[in-house]
């Protein structure tokens, strides 16, 4: 357990926002100052009984649950606190859902994106960083468009990752100019990669050379 006299961080109003964007939404580890690195996973956290009670994680949902619930989680906290402790280590898994490469995953993500598109703001930091889960998601399923044995060929991998794109619009956000603004030049360029329909073909020369 984290001791008492544990160092620890108060956030409220925008900078707790301004977290949960790039931590919750967005989903990287972050570093905040002194405090190390700060995970927005499930695990690295502890609310309240009742907060717990009120949000479950979406049922029938195996990708991207974790951020959905953490996002409904920090949009209804009124502060948060933040202690400079490990507490949780995470091993990976080459089983779980992350690392199976099914071409069901591509419905599966789509369905996670489109839901929590639903609840999030419209705030412009929210929206890029919405966008920016949108585009990490996309190149995971050119990833597994590369690593699937669900195809024989080059060409079938890819031509199933460029219908992925055209098919649901969940993925046209990172289209719109304004949310990518801000992005740096390497999101930008898998974002033009992407909409190209050339980012499969990327993925395919790299995981079969």
């Amino acid at each position: 357990n984290a001791s008492v006299d544990a160092d620890y961080e108060v956030m409220e109003g925008q900078q707790m926002y301004k977290y949960m964007g790039k931590v919750i939404l967005l989903g990287t580890n972050i570093k905040l100052d002194d405090k190390g690195f700060i995970s927005g996973g499930p695990c690295a956290l502890i609310i309240k009984k009742e907060l717990n009670d009120r949000i479950g994680f979406p049922v029938g949902v195996p990708y991207m649950e974790d951020v959905i619930w953490n996002y409904q989680v920090f949009h209804a906290a009124n502060k948060i606190g933040i202690i400079n402790e490990t507490l949780y280590a995470y091993k990976q898994n080459e089983f779980s859902a992350t690392h199976t490469w099914k071409i069901k995953v591509a419905a599966e993500r789509s369905k996670a994106l489109n839901l929590l598109k639903s609840i999030i703001s419209d705030s412009p930091e929210e929206q890029s960083c919405y966008a920016l889960r949108v585009l990490s998601s996309y190149m995971m399923i050119c990833k597994c468009s590369a690593l699937t044995d669900e195809f024989n060929t080059i060409k079938e991998r890819i031509a199933w990752a460029q219908e992925v794109y055209k098919e649901d619009d969940v993925w046209k956000i990172i289209e719109d100019k304004s949310v990518s603004r801000d992005w740096n030049s390497k999101q930008k360029l898998e974002c033009f990669l992407t909409v190209s329909g050339l980012l499969p073909l990327m993925y395919i020369l790299k995981e079969h050379k």
